[in-house]
């Protein structure tokens, strides 16, 4: 059997593993996770005034922030890449 290309990480595919769900994901994936992103969703993160990111520090933990700025700080100058403008608060 040939595998297929997945759109998940290792980490991903233990989750969907462990919950017994990888063949039924694997059967709609491909059609709903892109490589790219659609005008529709380019368009969209333009609009927003704020936009929540994840990040990782120099000790490997994970860190949950949230950026905001005037409709227009992200932006997206091809389908495959996403700009944001500002950068989190730093405590």
């Amino acid at each position: 059997m040939i595998p297929q290309e997945t759109p998940f990480h290792d980490g991903e595919l233990a989750i969907q593993d462990k919950l017994g769900v990888r063949q039924s994901v694997a059967s709609y994936a491909p059609r709903v996770i892109r490589p790219y992103m659609p005008d529709q969703h380019r368009e969209f993160y333009a609009a927003l005034p704020y936009f929540f990111i994840g990040t990782v520090d120099e000790n490997g933990s994970p860190w949950a922030s949230i950026v905001w700025g005037e409709a227009g700080f992200i932006t997206s100058p091809d389908p495959l890449s996403l700009t944001v403008g500002n950068l989190p608060l730093q405590m």
